[in-house]
């Protein structure tokens, strides 16, 4: 959570959405069960902030009446732009053997800015790879998977263009670190041809495998 917001200003950030809890409207605190305002603000709601989504309980400010008699508030005038979602970087760390250290990528991870990183030992043969299904589930709309390396993702290039795909169809983006496509891949702009069109790629792979573990 950004330390820099007082407690007003976080408010007016959690109170941009709707509460999916107890159906406060933008612009209101959220509301207890006993028709007053609360204490915290929902949770559901305040995760929506990338700015706020790790951070604890935010309670609702003075200013705003916990405890007494809930009203809705003054709907918000919001430049609708100011509402777009930035989007988190989840990230996704792998190598093929438990021999094999897994530090190395989730300190450069967390350089990038992941706010989780999920991470597994496993090899690329493996049809199901647990921590990479969920770290795909827990991405939301305009949240950015971030690998350290192509090959994170795939053995070869079936594998790459499927897993590129599945992102772009999800609204995700994808971020790779290092190597010859290091970059930020969105998919409403070449994400989605990005394996088929490189020639980068193609010569550093050499064929259908990618290098690596």
């Amino acid at each position: 959570m950004n330390g820099d917001l007082d407690e007003i200003a976080r408010a007016e950030l959690i109170e941009r959405e709707p509460c999916p809890r107890c159906g406060a409207p933008p612009g209101s605190a959220c509301r207890a069960n006993s028709g007053v305002v609360a204490v915290d603000y929902h949770t559901g709601r305040y995760a929506k902030i990338p700015t706020l989504k790790s951070g604890p309980a935010i309670r609702i400010p003075t200013a705003r009446g916990p405890g007494r008699t809930w009203q809705p508030g003054p709907e918000p005038d919001l430049d609708p732009a100011l509402l777009a979602r930035a989007g988190d970087r989840i990230g996704y760390a792998r190598v093929s053997s438990k021999g094999q250290d897994l530090a190395g990528q989730v300190r450069l991870l967390k350089k990038a800015g992941c706010v989780r990183i999920f991470v597994e030992k496993i090899g690329t043969r493996e049809k199901i790879r647990p921590e990479y299904n969920a770290a795909l589930a827990d991405l939301r709309p305009a949240d950015t998977l971030t690998v350290t390396m192509l090959d994170r993702l795939g053995r070869n290039m079936v594998e790459l263009i499927t897993s590129a795909q599945d992102l772009a169809e999800r609204d995700h983006r994808l971020e790779i670190l290092g190597g010859p496509l290091a970059g930020m891949y969105d998919p409403q702009g070449a994400g989605k041809v990005l394996f088929v069109v490189s020639p980068r790629w193609r010569r550093s792979s050499g064929s259908s495998s990618t290098s690596g573990p």
